[in-house]
């Protein structure tokens, strides 16, 4: 068969399935889909690619839910890859990055009702400056302290203060290297900026960190190794797609849960990236409010006035 007969074979067989809401089954287990969430605002003027609704991060839980996923978060992994316990069926990962308030006002009790799980990488100097200031559109220490406390929420490292794009000639951008930096220096300050992140956290957690959430998804093998030596567990990249656990934790790929686009739309996403077959509830229902009615109804739960919205 010609490449271009076969490229045609694929687009039929690609538009069949999407036309049916489903995938072709993987048999790999440990392939486990981690969802990259940013800001939630009820405000129409802040809504982007990484900033949602409150409604809309709901509707995205509810579909989860209904298609079986169960949340876990990466202390799960990591006993499961040391022996010391199993995993849930359909395990998925829920991830929020940098830190925002909103996490707490709204992600954090919407998880709580629905008895999900959540991690939330944050800027540690950025939690500083708000704890500090009273200008609290970051998450504070209080509010890490009482999420962390909860078990619903688990607290990871997105640097303490690196998560700056820099020009990478006078400043770094993000965790790289900056053009005539010299590795001795490289590394020292990178771990030094690991280390307080590290420190802050388990201070203010009583809680170790065990992912590094590289900012902007930049990274390298130099810092792989270093965050290994600091004890780091694993790491979270920029790469989309879904990585299999099977072999680290490191150099994790993820899937961006993009503003602006319908829920299930997005858990065809997950689907795909996954190679999996699985009908997706409700997929021509155009409203979202009607959605989350039938998956309200399908669920048999109604939401509470505890979910801030």
């Amino acid at each position: 068969m010609t490449k271009r007969k076969t490229a045609a074979w694929i687009l039929l067989i690609s538009f069949i399935i999407v036309s049916l809401g489903a995938i072709y089954i993987s048999n790999d287990k440990n392939r486990i889909p981690i969802l990259t969430y940013h800001h939630i605002s009820k405000n129409e003027d802040e809504l982007s690619a990484i900033t949602i609704t409150p409604e809309k991060f709901y509707e995205d839980m509810l579909y989860l839910k209904a298609m079986g996923y169960n949340t876990v978060n990466f202390r799960d992994l990591i006993d499961y890859r040391e022996g010391k316990r199993n995993l849930p069926e359909n395990p998925i990962v829920v991830t929020f990055d940098d830190g925002y308030m909103s996490n707490y006002t709204y992600a954090y009790h919407i998880l709580k009702e629905l008895e999900m799980k959540g991690v939330i990488s944050i800027v540690g100097s950025l939690i500083d400056e708000s704890s500090n200031s009273g200008y609290n559109f970051m998450l504070t220490w209080d509010k890490i302290k009482e999420m962390s406390d909860s078990g619903v929420i688990e607290i990871q490292s997105h640097s303490y203060g690196l998560h700056n794009w820099g020009d990478e000639i006078n400043s770094p951008r993000g965790v790289g290297k900056m053009e005539k930096e010299n590795n001795e220096h490289y590394t020292a300050r990178f771990k030094s900026d690991t280390q307080a992140i590290m420190d802050r956290v388990k201070e203010h957690t009583g809680k170790d960190i065990t992912i590094y959430t590289y900012p902007y998804g930049i990274y390298n093998s130099e810092t792989e190794k270093m965050l290994e030596e600091l004890g780091i567990k694993g790491s979270l990249t920029g790469k989309r797609g879904v990585s299999s656990i099977s072999d680290e934790l490191f150099s994790l790929r993820r899937i961006n849960m993009v503003g602006g686009v319908k829920s299930p739309v997005l858990m065809r996403k997950i689907l795909i990236t996954q190679l999996k077959i699985k009908k997706i509830p409700f997929y021509k229902v155009e409203s979202s409010e009607e959605r989350i009615k039938e998956l309200e109804n399908f669920l048999s739960y109604k939401k509470t006035g505890k979910m801030n919205f």
